[in-house]
């Protein structure tokens, strides 16, 4: 959908889509569920693995072919249970999830694989945000497609988005916007069209203009 932007200018390609195979198509399969997000307009869907990465190789490439015919953008969910700020075994494990979300991920070209990254547990903000930051790029070079750091709303969650740009910054990775997990951090912030500007232009001023051009966002 084209779509004008009246304060930052230029024409933007918005898709819109929903998280996982939409609940009409409870039951049906990925190209009944592509196929009925076109037919009502949408083009996008988060492909969710959040109890797990179980998706094969073929089922993917055939994804992959669905996504063509339907000019249905996708991207994909990491398993929930991830926390890059656990003893070592637990970092490893969620390393490994994040790198097979993201290679499943590359087979059907997705556009990034969405990642909570972590608990602060009895971490300072501080530290948790350097243990993120450290094994997001020590696996960045196994992943062949982006990951995508998403803001949250706990506060026991790494996820303020001024830490979550900060460790975009420092990985080469994307934010992923999840405007209710932001409402809910700031205990409910966002109440005018100028508080969303605002979000906006801080991502604009630490990751610059490309940021907003592709940006990844969530609505609910």
């Amino acid at each position: 959908m084209p779509f004008y932007h009246p304060v930052f200018g230029g024409l933007f390609l918005i898709r819109v889509g929903p998280a996982g195979i939409p609940l009409a198509m409870k039951g049906k399969g990925y190209r009944e569920a592509l196929e009925y997000c076109r037919r009502i307009g949408l083009d996008a869907l988060e492909v969710q693995y959040v109890r797990g990465v179980k998706m094969n190789r073929d089922v993917a490439l055939k994804l992959k072919d669905y996504s063509k015919e339907f000019d249905v953008k996708l991207s994909c969910h990491a398993p929930y249970f991830i926390n890059l700020c656990g003893d070592k075994t637990t970092i490893k494990k969620s390393q490994q999830r994040i790198v097979e979300t993201c290679k499943i991920g590359s087979l059907y070209n997705a556009e990034l694989a969405v990642v909570h990254p972590a608990y602060y547990g009895k971490h300072s903000r501080e530290e948790a945000n350097k243990m993120v930051i450290k094994a997001i790029n020590e696996i960045a070079d196994e992943c062949p497609i982006p990951i995508g750091i998403e803001t949250m709303g706990r506060q026991s969650q790494v996820g303020p988005i001024e830490d979550v740009l900060k460790i975009v910054r420092e990985t080469g990775q994307k934010i992923v916007v999840d405007w209710a997990h932001i409402h809910a951090r700031c205990a409910g912030c966002l109440k005018t069209k100028e508080d969303f500007i605002r979000i906006l232009n801080l991502i604009e001023s630490e990751l610059g203009s490309n940021a907003l051009k592709n940006l990844h966002q969530h609505f609910t």
